[in-house]
């Protein structure tokens, strides 16, 4: 029985080290200007985290998959609606392949009173 319990316990200290993690850095361009995130480090099956904000949008990512070096990232984005609430506008997701070290894609995001081109470069995070 505790050979099944050390069999477990190292099984799971191996599998966390092995996760996918990657770098992921947000940019948004609208109006001819573009607001740059701070890169931020995600791993596969963690809750999504903010990767941007500003006055009208926010904007949240999560690490769905990463086979073969393409990391597959769901965005949650919410913009300000009349009131001045944050309301999800949409939930897309974006691959790109990081194969030479550096990966990056775009989305153009159109809405009601907002539009806007999400960038997104990732690396391989150690």
């Amino acid at each position: 029985m505790k050979l099944i319990k050390v069999c477990a316990l190292s099984l799971l200290a191996v599998v966390s080290h092995t996760q996918a993690k990657i770098n992921l850095a947000v940019a948004v361009m609208r109006n001819g200007g573009i607001n740059i995130a701070s890169a931020r480090s995600i791993e596969i099956n963690r809750t999504s985290m903010e990767v941007y904000r500003d006055d009208t949008t926010y904007i949240e990512a999560e690490l769905m998959s990463e086979k073969d070096s393409m990391p597959l990232v769901r965005f949650i984005i919410a913009t300000k609606n009349e009131t001045g609430s944050f309301v999800v506008r949409g939930t897309p997701q974006l691959s790109t392949s990081i194969a030479n070290g550096l990966g990056m894609a775009t989305l153009q995001c159109d809405g009601r009173g907002e539009s806007f081109t999400l960038v997104m470069a990732v690396s391989k995070a150690e």
